[in-house]
């Protein structure tokens, strides 16, 4: 189910990020800069955070 408001797809996404990329160097909200960043990138929107997330790691991660 999708978030009710953007804020909330971005806290999720952000979330899922730092779960599915663990790096202490990396600040949370650094996370939640990118998951607005995808928040507005064709390939994300319209996603489930859940989805978002791994697409973005097949993407950028892999």
């Amino acid at each position: 189910m999708m978030p009710a408001t953007p804020d909330a797809w971005i806290a999720e996404v952000a979330a899922g990020l730092a779960a599915a990329v663990p790096d202490p160097d990396v600040d949370p909200e650094a996370w939640r800069a990118v998951a607005a960043d995808m928040l507005e990138d064709p390939r994300y929107r319209g996603l489930e955070p859940a989805a978002a997330v791994a697409e973005f790691v097949r993407r950028e991660v892999e």
